[in-house]
């Protein structure tokens, strides 16, 4: 039986371990004196665009990064190209603005934030 210690995370079968060299948790058969022994070959990224060569991080994954990973999925649900929601002006600050959604608003998180302010301030003043 093995000893139990802080470092180490149990599971059903106890299998996963905290590596000291990388500081995270991994699978018992991973981690060989502290390097990983999974490794992956490089791949291109699926969004044709882009077509970057990367290494991987997991067998299964296909895009470089997130964005290009949003960007293949949203061009996909648009039958291969990319959307045009048109322009908007921003109620806050009067900036004209490429909409990234038919729905959008504010030209950033912030005058989005501004936004639900004005509106929450507006239905407590209607409240009184």
């Amino acid at each position: 039986m093995p000893v139990k210690t802080k470092k180490d995370k149990f599971t059903i079968q106890n299998r996963v371990v905290f590596d000291p060299i990388t500081k995270s948790f991994a699978q018992k058969d991973h981690i060989v004196r502290g390097k990983k022994v999974l490794s992956y070959p490089p791949a291109k990224c699926a969004y044709k665009p882009c077509s970057k060569t990367f290494p991987k991080k997991r067998k299964d994954q296909k895009f470089c990064s997130d964005i290009c990973r949003m960007k293949y999925w949203i061009r996909k649900q648009h039958n291969g190209i990319e959307p045009d929601y048109g322009e908007a002006t921003c109620p806050i600050d009067g900036i004209v603005f490429q909409k990234t959604r038919p729905w959008s608003k504010y030209c950033c998180p912030d005058c989005t934030a501004e936004g639900r302010r004005r509106k929450l301030a507006q239905a407590r003043l209607a409240t009184i």
